[in-house]
């Protein structure tokens, strides 16, 4: 029995690294909340509502909470309310944003990265 649990301890300790790999590597809600705007922007999609279904949809395409999802489109809307630490993080999710689409070609992406940079500045 002992053997058994030392074992399924093990598996378990394997696992949590795993994750924590994989978090370390994923992009910030803030950038993934952004990278999914100038998709939506490019592809004509609807915005996204600031609810849970919406965040539940985000949640599905990138496995990152739920409740932080909806807070970042909800500040992703209102940039004008943001506080100089929320701005900061915008700012550096949409220069990740603007690598993830530069290694893509996807130049369209620029041009709204711009301007959700101009109303981030502006504020």
């Amino acid at each position: 029995k002992l053997d058994t649990i030392q074992l399924e301890q093990e598996k378990q300790s394997e696992a949590a690294n795993e994750i924590r790999k994989c978090k370390h590597t994923q992009y910030s809600i803030p950038t993934l909340t952004i990278i999914f705007d100038v998709i939506s922007k490019t592809c004509g999609i609807p915005a996204l509502a600031t609810n849970d279904r919406s965040a539940e949809l985000l949640n599905n395409l990138f496995g990152a909470d739920k409740d932080k999802l909806k807070q970042n489109l909800s500040r992703l809307y209102k940039i004008s309310h943001l506080s100089p630490k929320e701005k900061a993080e915008f700012q550096k999710g949409i220069i990740y944003s603007r690598g993830w689409f530069d290694e893509r070609g996807c130049m369209d992406a620029n041009k709204i990265l711009d301007q959700l940079e101009m109303k981030l500045q502006r504020c």
